[in-house]
């Protein structure tokens, strides 16, 4: 979805601002899923910046990650009251990797959502420490 894509990007270059006194920068992995899948994630990586070989953008197709997705949707959904469901967003911090789980649509992934989700991710990334 070229949403996600364009997510990735926006939040990337909002933290790599962040990073630019930095000998970090962060890269986004996007694991492209089916169009009817209820979530897609996206993967940022800190790497060095001086490390030759980046591929700014990785996208990924792996059709047994849709799988995988489809389990975590289970996790993501709870019951607010009788009929109505709230579908909640993850992130999950893993060494130099930071997994970004969203529902499937296009509201989710806007260039709004990243700049918020990019400021959130540097105050709790300031906060571990």
């Amino acid at each position: 979805h070229p949403e996600s894509i364009d997510y990735a990007k926006k939040i990337c270059e909002e933290l790599n601002e962040t990073l630019e006194n930095s000998t970090l920068k962060v890269i986004p992995t996007i694991y492209k899923t089916s169009y009817y899948s209820p979530l897609c994630l996206v993967v940022i990586q800190f790497i060095d910046k001086n490390y030759q070989e980046i591929n700014e953008t990785n996208i990924i197709i792996d059709s047994e990650f849709n799988q995988i997705l489809s389990k975590l949707n289970k996790y993501s959904i709870s019951e607010y009251s009788k009929g109505i469901y709230v579908q909640k967003s993850l992130i999950y911090y893993d060494d130099d990797k930071i997994y970004i789980t969203k529902p499937n649509q296009k509201r989710f992934w806007n260039l709004s959502s990243a700049i918020e989700d990019s400021q959130n991710i540097t105050l709790e990334i300031m906060s571990m420490n």
